[in-house]
């Protein structure tokens, strides 16, 4: 059995989970905190091992790890504090921004899209950094993951999808409805996680995706949200929805045509919310009515 294949596909699944949460948290300082610790961790890891590669220097290795991760930890927080925190628009482009650029530099280094999302260095003999894990240790974290993403979904699912599109576009009526939206938008993110640790597992076992799939999933889902309106907080739900779906898809057809059926799949779900969508703010838009008349 390949245990780097167990390991990388729980290292997606948490890596998926750590960008829905930290990019789009609510707190400023938690979240520039969540981007510097994320691109330190990263940056260590790569600067570490290539170093390694090129000296056989443990020592030397490790301190280039920790200058890496220092230097880039920084310049993500000055950046998040330059550019993200600013409301709305300016603050949710800065995250995507932070987002894409962390994935292209990997993507470049490994040289592959799905790599970017394993947060695991490149397998070398030579490498310093050894990631054998007992097997009861590697199944128990696995199944952990899973019970979460179950607890999750079956807990929180159903009540979210209404109120997240009673506040999803009118913040002043989920306020007069006494919604509290930015607790209903943390909610949000973790169910975000737990979709993202069902897809991750997915993604990595499945050997038959185009290596491109990263872009692929996160650019059909943010034209999916621009074309649609739906609320920019659930980008990461959409995009690790469409990677569930489509990897499905690909197991059951072949390539492209795998791919399509996936996408046709979310963009009849889409279509389906928009109307729900429109239904139930009409609805509260009468309730709000009658409670205004009645006053």
């Amino acid at each position: 059995m390949n245990y780097q294949i167990f390991l990388n596909a729980l290292a997606t699944s948490i890596g998926y989970s750590v960008f829905s949460l930290a990019l789009y948290g609510q707190f400023t300082y938690l979240r520039m905190i969540s981007i510097s610790l994320v691109t330190s961790v990263i940056a260590g890891a790569y600067g570490c091992n290539y170093a390694y590669l090129m000296t056989n220097n443990p020592t030397i290795s490790i301190l280039c790890g920790v200058i890496c991760g220092i230097i880039l930890g920084f310049c993500g927080a000055f950046l998040h504090i330059k550019i993200g925190r600013e409301k709305e628009v300016m603050g949710l482009l800065g995250s995507f921004g932070y987002f894409v650029i962390i994935q292209g530099l990997i993507t470049i280094i490994t040289g592959g899209g799905i790599e970017a999302f394993k947060f695991i260095p490149p397998v070398s003999s030579n490498m310093l950094c050894s990631f054998t894990y007992p097997e009861w240790l590697l199944f128990g974290l696995i199944i952990s993951v899973l019970l979460n993403v179950l607890y999750i979904i079956f807990q929180k699912f159903f009540s979210l999808s209404t109120k997240a599109i009673a506040t999803g576009d009118n913040y002043e009526l989920s306020k007069l409805l006494n919604l509290n939206p930015r607790k209903i938008e943390i909610n949000i993110q973790l169910l975000c996680g737990g979709i993202a640790g069902i897809s991750g597992i997915i993604i990595a076992f499945d050997k038959g995706l185009h290596p491109d799939l990263g872009y692929d999933i996160i650019l059909k889902a943010f034209a999916i949200l621009i074309v649609t309106g739906l609320n920019i907080y659930l980008l990461f739900f959409w995009s690790f929805f469409l990677a569930l779906i489509e990897s499905i898809a690909t197991y059951l057809f072949d390539g492209q045509i795998g791919q399509a059926v996936g996408l046709s799949i979310v963009v009849l779900i889409v279509l389906i919310t928009i109307l729900n969508k429109n239904i139930q703010i009409s609805r509260m838009k009468v309730k709000l009515k009658e409670q205004v008349l009645s006053v």
